[in-house]
């Protein structure tokens, strides 16, 4: 909850950020947070004041994760023409899945080697570095006139009330709730089943505990590659309406 609570609260707030200050500073200070968040939980004190700092340190990881999807969507707006924009997004919906497999193969020797405060200042240096990489790397602006003149208008308020309305949003957020109820089910819960409820290791844990991230790196750019195909002969509103209805069924 300390988590995913902010998480949640924080989505609509971290788009508008990153409306107004642009996905390469957006995530640069989104990465930063989370990790300061996993260097402070390696450094968690003994004592009353652990469960404070725990608390503290989901609470802030909650509130820059919520950035990281509406700003990349966004990134992606910019920079990607309108015909190529489902594999992009596969693409680094993809290796974010890469990284969710990586991190249970590579963090389970280290936690066995290191005890698991080194798991989470290990994560938070591996952020640092990444943060000052995308920063450096990432152009700045955003180039496609989509997005309009100025970040943010000052409607911003009224454009929100607007946007909730949408029927097709709506609908949209609908299937990512039930769609989310089941997957963050594997996110947080899957190795802990495996090793507390199944018996298995910490290490097995996290081969198999990898194996549905692995999927998703496989089959997320062959979905996106496929969309935008079949968008070229049917219009990409309809091509992707019936490869998300086609993945449902």
């Amino acid at each position: 909850m300390g988590f995913q609570l902010p998480y949640a609260v924080f989505q609509v707030p971290a788009g508008m950020f990153g409306e107004r200050f642009g996905a390469r500073t957006a995530l640069c200070v989104t990465l930063v947070a989370c990790s300061v968040s996993s260097l402070l939980t390696g450094w968690l004190p003994g004592g009353d004041a652990a469960v404070g700092t725990l608390i503290g340190t989901r609470v802030l990881l909650g509130i820059a994760q919520a950035a990281v999807f509406p700003v990349a969507a966004m990134a992606v707006m910019a920079h990607v023409p309108a015909g190529e924009r489902v594999r992009a997004t596969s693409i680094y919906i993809a290796l974010s899945a890469l990284g969710a497999a990586a991190a249970p193969l590579l963090m389970a020797p280290v936690m066995e080697r290191f005890g698991w405060r080194a798991v989470f200042l290990l994560s938070g240096a591996l952020g640092l570095a990444t943060a000052l990489v995308w920063f450096a790397l990432m152009p700045p602006g955003a180039p496609n006139p989509e997005l309009g003149s100025t970040p943010l208008s000052r409607g911003a308020r009224r454009e929100a009330r607007h946007v909730v309305r949408d029927a097709s949003l709506v609908r949209l957020s609908v299937a990512y709730l039930l769609h989310s109820a089941t997957w963050f089910v594997f996110v947080f819960w899957f190795f802990r089943y495996l090793t507390e409820g199944r018996g298995f290791t910490v290490l097995a844990s996290g081969l198999w505990g990898a194996l549905p991230s692995i999927a998703g790196v496989v089959c997320a750019p062959l979905i996106g590659a496929g969309a935008d195909r079949l968008g070229r002969r049917l219009g990409p509103a309809r091509a992707r309406r019936r490869v998300g209805g086609g993945l449902v069924c």
